[in-house]
């Protein structure tokens, strides 16, 4: 398992100035990041902003979803 580096989302959106295109980006990452779990049957139970970590180099930005302590599987991965 890697390391998720950079910061929870919540500490993101204090610590830096978000224009709509960071925005964009964030949400469309968290919609494909779930539409993905969902395709390989699996239900994290507990998005929220503690459980996505931003990385955010100069010209783009990658979120990740952690914590899948309560993630239940709901079907086989299609």
């Amino acid at each position: 398992m890697e390391k998720a580096k950079g910061l929870p989302l919540h500490l993101f959106v204090k610590c830096n100035e978000l224009t709509i295109g960071k925005i964009k980006s964030i949400v469309a990452q968290l919609i494909e990041a779930v539409c993905y779990l969902h395709q390989q049957g699996i239900a994290h139970r507990d998005i929220k902003p503690d459980n996505i970590v931003i990385q955010d180099n100069n010209d783009s930005i990658n979120l990740k979803l952690i914590d899948f302590n309560t993630a239940y599987f709901f079907s086989e991965p299609k």
